[in-house]
């Protein structure tokens, strides 16, 4: 999306979250072109360091910034990319087969349109690749926390965890397990609709974001929290 200079000079400080709605970081600065657009923004990590995101991955509703993740952004744009070239095409055949354009332009377009469809067939293998990769690594982190919270309840059962601690704890890896899924399905959503017939008359639609489970008790002073980093 297109964020001007003014909204993100607004955004400074501010708390980011992801889709799903895991915690980033703090916005602290950004990275704009001479049409006072900005290109990319810098989060100050939970973990002290900083990373630079482009602008299309985040999405701004108000006052607030979300980050999406970047296979959902590169999905999104792909399957734009895609139809639009699908259309193109579709047109360029139809004003030919009506005699509405000269043969020898038609030739030279119809080449242009196949290299862009071509070189759009091999985003989508790339991207394809990446969604099972993050889908892979989001069974793992599951099973991990499907372990953590089975030793979490066995060491409640036996009293070596208290009453606080295990809610506080088991509430932290239940939203965890949530959110992972969350963004699971969304993956699933989009490998299903990129598998699809590249075809103008199928065209592809971006999946929807699914909305963030909600948000675990905040901590007690004195009570053990488990912390997981999602690693993406």
């Amino acid at each position: 999306m297109s964020i001007r200079i003014e909204t993100a000079q607004k955004l400074l400080g501010k708390t980011l979250k992801d889709s799903y709605g895991r915690m980033v970081g703090h916005v602290v600065g950004y990275i704009n072109n001479i049409k006072n657009e900005v290109v990319s923004i810098a989060i100050e990590l939970g973990s002290g360091e900083f990373q630079q995101f482009p602008s299309s991955q985040f999405a701004l509703e108000g006052e607030t910034i979300t980050l999406h993740p970047r296979w959902m952004s590169d999905y999104e744009t792909l399957v734009r990319d895609l139809n639009l070239a699908q259309r193109r095409n579709a047109a360029l055949e139809e004003l030919f087969k009506n005699e509405e354009v000269p043969k020898t332009v038609y030739e030279d377009l119809h080449k242009s349109y196949s290299e862009v469809l071509t070189q759009l067939s091999e985003r989508k293998r790339t991207l394809l690749s990446e969604l099972k990769e993050r889908s892979e690594e989001i069974d793992r982190q599951v099973k991990e926390l499907h372990s953590f919270f089975a030793n979490l309840k066995v060491a409640h059962m036996t009293g070596e965890v208290d009453d606080m601690a295990f809610r506080t704890a088991s509430d932290a890896l239940k939203t965890g397990i949530d959110r992972l899924m969350a963004e699971k399905r969304g993956i699933d959503t989009a490998l299903t609709n990129i598998s699809k017939p590249e075809t103008a008359s199928m065209p592809l639609k971006p999946t929807e974001i699914p909305k963030a489970p909600p948000k675990p008790a905040e901590p007690k002073e004195g009570t053990l929290v488990v912390h997981v980093e999602d690693k993406d």
